[in-house]
């Protein structure tokens, strides 16, 4: 292989010296895109495609297991979303400005 666009889609790779130095030229660490586990040469790996972009994906985890872990990140991220509104006296659901409530006495 001559260069990374040459990788066959879904196929197990073994991750050559040649094929970690032309990822790290890319801008890319070799690293499973699912359990975030860098790979070593030597290490087989696959180029998954998922929702139209190649994702690095190590032996062990599938285009599943990447998509269920989306769906954690973006629940999470949701959560966090809604605990920050809630520290400004916002209400999670609610969007604009809030006004301090008038204390009547």
């Amino acid at each position: 292989m001559s260069e990374i666009d040459d990788i066959p889609a879904d196929e197990e790779v073994v991750l050559t010296a040649t094929l970690d130095r032309m990822f790290k030229a890319a801008g890319c660490d070799p690293t499973c895109h699912c359990c975030e586990n860098a790979l070593d040469i030597g290490d087989t790996f696959k180029l998954a495609c998922v929702d139209v972009d190649d994702q690095m994906l190590c032996a062990n985890c599938t285009t599943e297991d990447l998509r269920e872990k989306w769906k954690e990140d973006e629940r999470m991220a949701a959560i966090r979303h809604a605990e920050n509104r809630l520290r400004m006296g916002r209400s999670p659901g609610s969007y604009g400005f809030s006004r301090p409530h008038k204390v009547i006495e």
